[in-house]
């Protein structure tokens, strides 16, 4: 277990459980009536992202505390999960349909770092991208299966691919996996790249690959790395060798080979198709 995932909380808030009392959350007394919807949803996305992945939530608990201020806004710690208040309480009648939405986004999201960033850490800053892109991408299937009629995964191409678009084709972007060399660096790459780029390029993977083999590789990697830190390549490794398998890939080609050029460089391609009708050709030039 990484030492950034250890957390101890002191309080004198007010408790909600779920009926097995394995799934709880705490905000202060006059705020626990707003609760009732992150302890609805809560349950039924840890046990989607359990069928999702085939691999078990390792601990007895979970725990969800609403803080009344926050800067971080939310934090996966393993069993004891921290939000600020915005981000994990609705009140019906009162909040908003956009709040009742960020709520359900944001515990999806920290939900799905139990497996990445908490069972599987990368070793490095280097690819911070497989926490926070998976994060990103797979809080969208925990909405959708929890909250269908919000159409999450549709909801993805606006708020996220075509959001990133823009911001990866300024000359200041950079590489989803970027050496981080000193501690001062580490703070800059919690950004859009990291957490859009890299949750479209996931998705990119799920539909070439297909999902069924996407999720079994996934699974394959998350088992072979538990309790573990593992790198970008180790996960190309786990969705190759089930990509061959099932014979999605030809036995020539290689997922790193595919994606090493998505995650080691900056920008994305912009193709161009000219046609000439005057001797029926076709003409096309790539550009970032």
């Amino acid at each position: 277990m990484s030492t950034y995932l250890v957390a101890f909380i002191v309080s004198d808030f007010d408790v909600r459980k779920s009926e097995d009392g394995n799934f709880r959350v705490w905000a202060r007394h006059d705020a626990i009536n707003q609760s009732q919807y992150s302890l609805d949803i809560g349950p039924k996305i840890l046990k989607y992202f359990e069928d999702y992945f085939k691999i078990k939530f390792p601990l007895p608990k979970m725990d969800m505390v609403a803080l009344p201020d926050f800067s971080a806004g939310a934090m996966e710690n393993w069993g004891l999960i921290t939000y600020r208040e915005t981000a994990m309480l609705y009140q019906e009648g009162i909040s908003t349909r956009g709040s009742k939405q960020r709520v359900g986004v944001v515990v999806s999201h920290e939900l799905a770092h139990q497996w990445f960033g908490n069972l599987v850490t990368p070793s490095w800053w280097t690819d911070l991208w497989l926490n926070e892109g998976f994060a990103s991408y797979i809080e969208y299937i925990g909405m959708d299966a929890v909250e269908p009629t919000w159409k999450a995964l549709e909801q993805f191409v606006v708020h996220e691919l075509q959001n990133v678009f823009s911001l990866d084709a300024l000359e200041s972007s950079h590489p989803i996996s970027i050496e981080v060399g000193h501690p001062d660096e580490i703070g800059e790459i919690f950004d859009k790249i990291s957490y859009g780029k890299g949750a479209s390029i996931i998705r990119m993977m799920d539909h070439f690959l297909t999902t069924e083999v996407f999720k079994r590789g996934l699974t394959n990697y998350l088992n072979s790395k538990a309790y573990q830190s593992a790198e970008q390549n180790d996960l190309w490794c786990a969705l190759t060798k089930q990509a061959h398998k099932d014979k999605v890939l030809d036995p020539s080609v290689t997922v790193k080979e595919i994606m090493d050029t998505w995650t080691l460089q900056t920008g994305f391609p912009v193709v161009t198709v000219t046609r000439n009708y005057n001797n029926n050709s076709i003409t096309l030039t790539q550009v970032r």
